[in-house]
């Protein structure tokens, strides 16, 4: 134990002493105090005990969105795919724990006071006691600056704080970090001024222990000097007044950094998530500069001001440098130029994830937008779009245009803004065949996030009049959109009206809504659309609708043709039958309603074996399962056994 952690024997003989009679394990105390690499180094001294085979589920919980950012983050380590239906996400996660019988699964959720002090702090209980209820061979750690009692699991819960380092201790790692310094008289100065917080103790010996060639190194005397400038231990607000606060002592150690890496810090600092090397380059840097690591990353890095994650190898600012940063380097940060180079940068990551949701990589892509929805929410709601030249106009609107899936399906608020913000903007311009598209995507939102079918209507027949009226008005042109829509007005006429035939039939309007979709149908067709995001989706809509109308013949070719169609689209030399992306499950769901409807067991049973049979592979988030499940449950199959092919319609009982 003295050769992982110093300081902390007290805590570590507590933690050892009640690790197998507790389950859940608050560790709290303030801000820079070791919480987390505290946990870390007792978890690795029980993976490296072999007491048990332990796996270790870490949740960065700053940062996720929310108890549903937090799920996001338990299914992709346990490499699992999230269900669409939120309600079964507690369920589907306490079921892959238990499947583990033989592994001790102990979930980390780090740094989560914001959610223990927001309003989904009782709903992450109830979770937390869900988890240990249902899951046997489950343990949970949370750090946390913020003391909070849980009631319900007060008899398996351990409370630990950890407290500041001691002088003693405090002198130990600051000679650990700074072997070689001569601190002469200035040491019990220094060590006190510490205030016992590692993070600080850390940077400290970074600054002491810097090369000749490393100018902003200090001697310790300056050091020494630096630090009764004023107080380093002030964290609670209640406690102390604000010269005294630990940011303070930050600003201090940032203000002493040369001011060409002020200004690379203060950029990096403008992105308000984590970031990779990539990242770096495109925003301080050239991206094509393979020395970014040694000219920003390693310094930073050497002087405790970024940390990099073990697992996704993700770089991130320590939260109080941030504040520090927002404050001392404002003009930096929100200068046009940084704004600009973090727009392109995410707004092209962004249409990169909402091309690759359509595709086989559909897991890769929740995956990189987890990492990535920080910088994203910054993206859509902190750029202010009134300030922007002709490219930045065009960057939103091809965001506005190529990722509304990802808008849609995960940015809730955040995209309205955005759309109420450029639908201004564009109107402004007086760039008519923008603002239909922008009414198009808004309509989408409002429609399959809100669920306002009547405000979304609303918006689809904006668009549809713009479009349908774009060849005959001589003041709109095509001129007068960005050149992303530079493109034939058929294809968003097409988008348009499936939009609307889709929404008319959630209200139920499903004659109206046949109408729109065979509209649709014949534009994408007339552009040879075979295997388009938009033809597929406007086959399974018409499958549907015909479904209702008790068309079942046209419903089922409607569904085979997209299931066609999606399979050759699907293909993959891992996947050759194209079966594993969630779209081919919905498809054969909605084959397998129509067969229901059409009482064809046999088909119905066929299709149930295909979905459960490609269950454990599928690559998204799909609810099929349960819907054809249900069905298949009121049938009364012949003997039980699953035929070989879907056989013939006219077979059909």
């Amino acid at each position: 134990m003295a050769e992982r952690l110093i300081g902390r024997y007290r805590e570590w003989a507590v933690l050892s002493r009640g690790w197998n009679s507790n389950r859940l394990f608050q560790i709290h105390g303030i801000r820079s105090v070791g919480k987390s690499k505290f946990v870390e180094e007792f978890l690795k001294f029980k993976e490296d005990s072999k007491e048990a085979y332990v796996k270790v589920l870490l949740i960065k919980v700053r940062n996720v969105s929310g108890l549903r950012g937090i799920g996001l983050a338990l299914f992709t380590a346990l490499d699992l795919t999230a269900p669409q239906d939120d309600s079964i996400w507690a369920e589907t996660i306490c079921s892959a724990v238990t499947r583990k019988e033989h592994t001790d699964i102990i979930v980390v959720f780090d740094d989560a006071e914001n959610i223990l002090e927001g309003q989904d702090a009782e709903e992450f209980k109830s979770f937390c006691k869900c988890l240990i209820d249902n899951c046997r061979n489950i343990k949970i750690i949370i750090t946390t600056s913020t003391e909070v009692i849980f009631e319900d699991i007060g008899d398996e819960c351990l409370e630990l704080l950890i407290p500041p380092l001691s002088p003693t201790d405090s002198e130990a790692l600051l000679r650990r970090y700074a072997p070689s310094v001569d601190f002469g008289q200035h040491l019990a100065t220094i060590v006190k001024l510490c205030e016992g917080l590692p993070l600080v103790i850390t940077m400290v010996a970074s600054e002491l222990s810097g090369t000749e060639s490393d100018a902003s190194s200090l001697t310790v005397a300056e050091m020494s000097l630096a630090l009764q400038s004023c107080r380093l231990e002030a964290l609670s607000q209640f406690m102390y007044a604000r010269e005294e606060r630990l940011d303070a002592i930050y600003g201090t150690f940032l203000k002493r950094l040369p001011e060409s890496m002020q200004t690379k810090l203060a950029t990096i600092g403008y992105m308000p998530g984590t970031f990779t090397l990539s990242h770096v380059r495109e925003m301080v840097d050239d991206p094509t500069d393979e020395e970014s690591m040694d000219t920003t990353i390693t310094p930073l890095m050497r002087r405790h001001f970024l940390k990099q994650d073990d697992i996704t190898q993700r770089y991130d600012i320590q939260g109080i440098l941030r504040n520090c940063i927002d404050d001392l380097f404002e003009t930096v940060k929100e200068s046009p130029e940084v704004k600009q180079r973090f727009c392109f940068l995410f707004a092209r990551i962004m249409t990169k994830i909402g091309s690759m949701l359509t595709t086989s990589e559909y897991a890769d892509a929740l995956c990189q937008y987890n990492q990535e929805q920080q910088n994203f929410r910054k993206l859509l709601t902190n750029v202010e779009l009134v300030y922007s030249n002709e490219d930045m106009y065009c960057l939103f609107m091809e965001v506005a245009v190529r990722a509304s899936n990802v808008i849609q399906q995960f940015m809730g608020a955040d995209g309205f803004e955005f759309y109420q913000a450029l639908t201004v903007l564009s109107s402004r311009l007086n760039k008519k065949l923008d603002e239909a598209c922008i009414h198009l995507c808004y309509g989408g939102a409002l429609t399959n996030v809100k669920g306002n079918m009547r405000e979304g209507e609303a918006k689809y027949r904006l668009a549809i009049q713009y479009l349908e009226n774009l060849a005959d008005d001589p003041t709109i042109s095509p001129s007068g959109c960005y050149h992303g829509l530079n493109q034939d007005r058929r294809y968003h006429l097409a988008c348009s009206y499936q939009r609307m035939g889709w929404n008319l039939f959630i209200q139920g309007r499903t004659k109206e809504s046949i109408v729109y979709l065979e509209k649709a149908f014949d534009l994408e067709n007339e552009l040879k659309m075979y295997t388009d995001e938009l033809i597929l989706a406007t086959l399974m809509s018409l499958g549907i609708t015909h479904n209702l109308s008790e068309n079942m013949s046209v419903a089922l070719r409607y569904h085979k043709e997209a299931l066609r169609r999606r399979k050759h689209l699907y293909k993959t030399p891992k996947d050759p039958e194209g079966e594993k992306n969630p779209a081919i499950g919905s498809c054969y769901n909605n084959m397998g309603l129509t067969y229901r409807k059409m009482d064809c067991k046999e088909e119905t049973l066929y299709l149930l074996s295909k979905i459960t049979g490609n269950k454990k592979e599928n690559q998204g988030p799909t609810k099929v399962y349960r819907n054809i499940s249900h069905q298949c449950r009121k049938c009364s199959f012949r003997n039980g056994k699953t035929p070989g092919g879907l056989g013939n319609v006219t077979g059909c009982k």
